[in-house]
């Protein structure tokens, strides 16, 4: 049975994002177990029994056997086991500068999904080509992730034609990022919805707004580009989709307590 195994190697290959890890807690009562920082990964979570609550963007979610959920990199870690019996739950880890996205392009809302059984045969594949570690092994893991991705939640009749509108407009934000010119409106009319149709959609499926989603696009982006180069800051800031430097300086330094100059010379 799966305790905790973690990726050990890189891939020689570009993947869509990387396998990081999976694991089980077997908990045999009541109370809290977990309340860590959050880690720079996607994680979804299943129930395989009991109940639990577990933190997903502030607040606590109520989870029983055949439900899941999904947390965002960066997201407060905590569990507390509400079965006086215990729970086990069973959780896969992926990371990667689009990994976010690619979570969020499936278009499921927060809070409990109904999984059904747990698919534990899918984390025992993932743990086992995590062992193996080759570049084929962590292909297979990409759509054993996948695969676990798209046995979550069904849709809702009521919701189902709104939501199939989501991915389309997550990958209009992903392409046209960069683009000042490219806001709200610009999206509303792409996706051919009305501006406020577009709101409720975001707020409904990812408890945020299209403007929120967009700015977070750009602020990932900068951050990747100070992480990883040497160009000015303000080629960074035109590079992400932001008009003036000045503005872009202050957005970063609310984003992370950092200037752009001080988050690039901590790296």
């Amino acid at each position: 049975m799966i305790k905790l195994i973690l990726r050990e190697s890189e891939p020689g290959v570009p993947l869509p994002f990387l396998p990081r890890s999976v694991g089980t807690n077997n908990y045999a009562q009541a109370g809290p177990k977990e309340d860590i920082a959050g880690i720079d990964a996607v994680e979804i979570c299943t129930v395989a029994s009991g109940e639990c609550e577990i933190e997903q963007r502030g607040s606590m979610v109520t989870l029983s056997a055949g439900e899941s959920l999904y947390k965002l990199p960066g997201e407060h870690r905590k569990k507390t086991v509400l079965s006086e019996s215990g729970a086990e739950i069973y959780w896969a880890t992926f990371e990667g500068p689009h990994a976010a996205d690619f979570m969020l392009s499936f278009g499921y809302p927060a809070g409990a999904l109904p999984t059904g059984e747990c698919p534990v045969e899918l984390y025992e594949e993932i743990a086992r080509n995590l062992i193996l570690g080759t570049d084929d092994a962590l292909r297979r893991a990409v759509a054993l992730y996948t695969e676990l991705i798209v046995r979550l939640p069904g849709r809702d009749a009521e919701t189902e034609g709104d939501s199939r509108i989501l991915p389309e407009c997550l990958r209009l934000i992903r392409t046209n990022f960069a683009d000042p010119e490219f806001n709200v409106d610009s999206l509303a009319a792409a996706a051919g919805l009305h501006r406020t149709t577009l709101l409720r959609l975001f707020r409904r499926e990812l408890n945020t707004t299209p403007l929120a989603y967009l700015t977070q696009c750009r602020i990932r982006h900068a951050l990747d580009l100070l992480r990883t180069t040497l160009i000015p800051v303000s080629e960074v800031a035109a590079s992400s989709g932001f008009r003036q430097c000045n503005y872009f300086c202050k957005v970063i330094r609310d984003h992370c307590g950092k200037t752009p100059q001080d988050y690039r010379r901590q790296i």
